[in-house]
């Protein structure tokens, strides 16, 4: 799993704000433009860090995901599960 580490020191404290990973290898992603894009969203927002996260992952998982979280047995392109309120 990749994470993005943003060479720009102005850019570390958003690093946080938004989890950005790719484990797949079919598609070549530039990650910090999306990263800064996430984090300009939750700042927009007003999003508490941590609330958003984003896995580009491959056919497979993503069928395998899918299958698990809503028993459908083939890919699709998004799944999203709601923020669960911290205890």
């Amino acid at each position: 799993m990749k994470k993005v580490t943003p060479r720009d020191p102005t850019i570390l404290a958003e690093r946080d704000l938004a989890a950005l990973s790719n484990s797949q290898s079919s598609v070549r992603l530039a990650l910090r433009p999306l990263h800064l894009f996430l984090s300009r969203v939750q700042r927009e927002l007003c999003m508490h860090p941590g609330s958003v996260a984003v896995r580009f992952i491959d056919d497979r998982e993503m069928a395998r995901l899918n299958s698990v979280y809503r028993k459908k047995k083939k890919t699709t392109d998004v799944l999203s599960f709601p923020v669960q309120a911290r205890a």
